[in-house]
């Protein structure tokens, strides 16, 4: 997208002298805040990448890309031997031709039409593409952003992701959190407090029991050294969870212990406890987030044609195609045992499953479906991610009967689930019925306007049923 178009502007500079104040994600959760639609341009320095594209819709993030990343969507294709190297090579050079606003949706969309992967498959790469890009702009530390409004930001295809789970994830890589726990140093005599409400959100933070217990001691009755003394995760870790909690706007930081106030008189009117000035908000409306930084960004250069076909050149194909096929990717970790309900634990997976992390997701639905296995949802979710794993055509078989079975069941009735449509819909699809799969996917996207995956398929049945010329 270009500048074009864009109603409110405002830029703003990320500091490595103020990681905490400045980081991307306060701007995120102010736009949050604001429902803001529009696209975050982002120069770090120095530059590894000439410039991220953040989009944000109704203040939610839901694409991220950078030039390179076109060239490691190849990459992941023929490591991961999915498509043919000959074939790989044809789409990335018709992709290279065919200017788009994002090479990499393009390029994701040639490799169903023209290579015939499965649409999961490449839904997946995509999701997984845009999930990295994201996390590694929350790990600059010293940049430059650029927002602007900009209605055309909701035609754009939408891979929505956890921020708080990836602000999280991102602080917790080592060179970052040493730099995070070097920050807070200075402040171990503060006493830190959570905010009502986080541990009832364990699902969208990606809690593990170690960074849940040292949460609990987030209490304000604690100083932020002896939290760090006592965290299970060691301090390095503690410091970088609690450094993305303040930067997420989650925790309160007073001068004084909460265990040592006096009791109030009944009736007495409360008196807030004094709160550390260093750590003092960003406003909530966009306009006063460009006035929060201490100096205005100079201008980012936008990334013209050559820049993004660079990221595409034959030269580069071939270099791929020379280097060929390397091991598979390291398989998933399989994540500690929780202590979840099931509605958290069946939340989890679905993040798994939107970011096509399927083995995760598999393992939260079935702590779910046997925690609470009366709840038809979970089954079905879990039926669902086993049938997207199985690769074996007869093995898959008494999978997809029982997960037809299930999502026939939850379809019906007064208030149809539109996951259950999309199941249907999936099946359908697979099994070469356009015709019941694109009325199952629209009766889905009748009840969940805008699902990512539902928008997908329809717009490849759509593509399909145009005559070749």
């Amino acid at each position: 997208m270009s500048d074009d178009g864009a109603s409110s502007r405002s830029r703003g500079v990320i500091e490595p002298g103020r990681p905490i104040q400045t980081h991307l994600a306060r701007l995120l959760l102010a736009l949050g805040r604001g429902r803001r639609t529009g696209v975050i341009r982002v120069v770090a320095r120095p530059p590894a990448e000439p410039q991220t594209q953040l989009v944000v819709v109704d203040g939610r993030l839901v694409f991220a890309e950078s030039p390179s990343d076109a060239r490691l969507l190849l990459e992941r294709l023929l490591e991961r031997r999915l498509l043919e190297p000959a074939l790989v090579e044809a789409i990335a050079e018709r992709a290279a031709r065919e200017r788009s606003w994002s090479p990499l949706v393009r390029l994701s969309e040639l490799v169903v039409t023209e290579g015939r992967l499965e649409p999961a498959l490449a839904e997946g790469l995509l999701a997984e593409a845009v999930e990295e890009r994201v996390l590694q702009v929350l790990r600059v530390l010293d940049g430059e952003w650029l927002y602007g409004d900009d209605p055309r930001a909701r035609a754009v295809e939408r891979f929505p992701v956890a921020l708080e789970r990836l602000v999280l994830t991102a602080l917790a890589e080592d060179g970052i959190a040493a730099l995070f726990e070097r920050e807070l140093e200075r402040y171990g005599h503060l006493y830190p407090k959570l905010e009502s409400g986080v541990s009832e959100r364990t699902t969208s933070f990606g809690l593990t029991p170690g960074r849940f217990r040292t949460l609990r001691s987030l209490d304000g009755a604690h100083t932020l050294a002896s939290i760090l003394d006592a965290s299970p995760l060691g301090r390095r870790a503690a410091a970088a969870l609690i450094a993305g909690l303040t930067i997420l706007e989650r925790i309160r930081w007073s001068e004084a212990s909460a265990a040592s106030a006096p009791p109030k008189p009944s009736g007495a009117p409360a008196t807030p406890q004094p709160e550390a000035r260093t750590f003092a908000r960003m406003a909530t409306s966009i306009e006063h987030v460009e006035r929060a930084g201490a100096s205005p960004a100079r201008r980012s250069t936008t990334p013209g044609e050559r820049g993004e076909r660079a990221a595409m050149s034959p030269d580069v194909i071939r270099e791929l195609l020379r280097r060929g096929s390397a091991s598979a990717s390291g398989a998933q970790r399989a994540e500690p045992p929780s202590r979840l309900s099931a509605h958290e634990l069946w939340e989890r997976g679905k993040l798994h499953l939107a970011s096509s992390r399927l083995a995760l997701a598999s393992t939260d639905f079935a702590e779910a479906h046997a925690l609470e296995p009366a709840d038809s949802r979970y089954e079905l979710h879990l039926r669902f991610a086993e049938y997207l794993q199985q690769g074996d055509h007869e093995a898959r078989e008494p999978i997809a009967r029982r997960l037809l079975a299930l999502a026939h069941t939850r379809a019906r009735g007064e208030s149809p689930d539109p996951f259950a449509l999309h199941a249907l819909g999936r099946l359908a699809f697979d099994a070469g019925d356009e015709e019941k799969a694109k009325r199952a996917f629209a009766a889905a996207d009748r009840l969940a306007p805008g699902d990512v995956e539902t928008v997908r398929y329809l717009r490849l049945l759509a593509a399909r049923a145009k005559p070749k010329r």
